[in-house]
């Protein structure tokens, strides 16, 4: 998953605008329109932004948006993806209503 697509899904979890999600961050709707879509990506300063915002740490967003390395075998491959999972259902489980006044 992307960091992107974990913006967008956790975005539409809470039911939240793009706008919203962008002012919260401090960036335009624009911007982030173009991150969920992959074509920006984030600066570790608004990764650690967004890991304020919704109450898990920057480390979990790392591990769920990262790629799967390629010098992993088959099976480390898998379980690779598997954490990546379940530290997605820590995210999800973890994470607070997003408000702006949070951040």
């Amino acid at each position: 998953m992307t960091i992107g697509k974990l913006i967008k899904t956790i975005r539409a979890s809470q039911g939240l605008s793009q706008g919203y999600m962008a002012g919260c961050l401090g960036i335009s709707q624009n911007y982030l329109s173009l991150v969920e879509s992959g074509k920006k990506t984030m600066s570790a300063k608004l990764i650690e932004a967004l890991a304020v915002l919704i109450g898990v740490s920057k480390e979990l967003i790392y591990i769920v948006a990262s790629e799967v390395p390629v010098e992993l075998s088959d099976k480390e491959r898998g379980d690779f993806i598997k954490l990546q999972k379940n530290m997605f259902s820590i995210i999800t489980y973890e994470m607070e209503t997003i408000s702006c006044d949070a951040a």
